[in-house]
């Protein structure tokens, strides 16, 4: 199983598609796209038009969602829910913090947010199969995500 990760271009998708071509039918993979807002990639195209192309492959056994502010993650789901050709999703967000190029820090107090864990069911119930978390998640917030998944189970 291959994860490509942090994908942030329909082109980026269909050259990973490409390369799979190239390798044994055994292989299978998920691709995952990191997206600027409840709609789109980071290089402001349509998730869910991204989604139906990469999972029309039948080695794309799943397509995700990662390196993105968790607030995000609901609409781009149910903005592709129908595009995914019956496959599931792969869901690891990253804190929701921004970082400030000219202060070098990072900006929005994380104790003011949502909890990744507090999304869980919803995530579940719009198609998620495997949730965890991507930057500045912590072992915490993984420790809550897991507890928030067997909950829901």
């Amino acid at each position: 199983m291959l994860a490509f990760e942090t994908v942030p271009a329909e082109k980026e998708g269909i050259a990973i598609l490409k390369a799979l071509d190239l390798l044994p039918a055994s292989v299978k993979c998920w691709i995952s796209f990191s997206c600027r807002d409840g709609t789109q990639t980071n290089h402001c195209e349509s998730f869910a038009k991204v989604v139906s192309e990469v999972t029309e492959h039948p080695k794309v056994i799943a397509v995700g969602i990662n390196c993105t502010p968790p607030k995000y993650i609901s609409s781009l789901l149910r903005s592709a829910n129908s595009n995914c050709n019956g496959k599931p999703f792969v869901v690891y967000p990253n804190s929701g913090e921004q970082y400030n190029v000219e202060t070098k820090s990072w900006s929005d107090d994380k104790s003011t947010m949502r909890s990744i864990a507090s999304y869980v069911s919803e995530w579940k119930e719009l198609g998620a199969r495997l949730i965890g978390g991507c930057c500045r998640v912590l072992p915490e917030d993984i420790r809550a995500i897991a507890d928030a998944v067997l909950k829901s189970t």
